[in-house]
């Protein structure tokens, strides 16, 4: 009886050792922008963006709750929203469109032309990840505050 307790509290132990539940892998690595300030993807999914193609800049804490309570919808429970301080920092969001690509591996840039600045993604990259389904993919971006324009480079 007293070895079948001890087996019994060793299987406990090994159970409750390998049972770390879910890890989740974060990508925030900085990504660097001409210019000496850094662009910074600090939330991606898959599903929640548009339709079509958009770059929308958020400069407001209103704007980011709006586009989280629209990702949030069909979430249980849903996704929190950063904390960001819009004094010193402003956010992108692009949204590729539907499509069956996932683009996280990809490097986004900023380009500097002519007073504004020009967003686009690094296409050099062969690890496209093509998925079955039809995603509408969402990057959220913080960089440093700016005034100027910011456009979206065509990736065709």
């Amino acid at each position: 009886m007293k070895s079948l307790v001890i087996i019994g509290m060793f299987l406990f132990l090994v159970f409750i050792n390998a049972c770390g539940g879910q890890k989740f892998k974060t990508d925030t690595v900085p990504q660097s922008m001409e210019g000496g300030s850094s662009l910074e993807l600090i939330v991606s999914d898959l599903y929640g963006g548009t339709e079509d193609t958009t770059l929308t800049v958020i400069r407001k804490q209103e704007a980011l709750q709006k586009f989280y309570s629209k990702v949030n919808r069909t979430r249980k429970p849903g996704l929190k929203a950063p904390v960001i301080d819009f004094n010193k920092e402003m956010l992108l969001l692009f949204c590729p469109g539907k499509t069956n690509k996932d683009l996280q591996g990809q490097k986004a840039f900023l380009k500097e032309s002519e007073g504004l600045l020009l967003f686009g993604i690094d296409d050099n990259s062969t690890n496209d990840k093509v998925q079955t389904a039809l995603l509408q993919p969402f990057y959220l971006y913080k960089l440093p505050l700016d005034d100027r324009e910011i456009q979206l480079i065509d990736q065709e």
